[in-house]
């Protein structure tokens, strides 16, 4: 789940468009559900997750997305009990903005993949290096 900002009127400001993607049992992204949503406010995301629920697919095993408070309560009052993960891409996002200057590329290179970003994260010297990168990449992660 998550929200694009997109221009939806010839002028105008854009706004939020929530999204709810699932994966079909043969492995191909389905969109399930989409609607205006102003700012991923809680209540935006609860309508989406309640109109999703209206039409009958089944509580989700897992729901992936970004770490915005308002979507992680919804999910938290809608699919207690669906499995979360962080998005990789956002959390890669929030760790490389706290990456200073040069040493961002070598640590955007590094972390193409999720076990290479868990090897980075490890490394001792970037942890000693670069703390607040290594604090964002650990305790970012809305997991459970």
């Amino acid at each position: 789940m998550d929200a694009i900002y997109l221009p939806v009127r010839p002028s105008g400001a854009k706004e939020g468009v929530l999204c709810a993607w699932g994966i079909s049992e043969e492995g191909e992204r389905v969109l399930l559900e989409v609607c205006l949503g102003m700012r991923e406010a809680e209540d935006d995301w609860l309508e989406l997750g309640r109109s999703l629920t209206r039409r009958g697919p089944q509580a989700p095993l897992m729901v992936v997305a970004d770490g915005a408070p308002g979507l992680v309560n919804a999910i938290e009052q809608l699919w207690r009990e669906a499995d979360r993960q962080r998005c990789t891409v956002h959390r890669l996002r929030n760790v490389l903005a706290k990456v200073p200057g040069s040493s961002g590329t070598h640590v955007g290179r590094e972390t193409g993949t999720l076990p290479q970003t868990s090897r980075i994260m490890a490394s001792s010297d970037l942890r000693r290096r670069k703390p607040r990168v290594i604090s964002t990449s650990e305790h970012g992660c809305a997991c459970r």
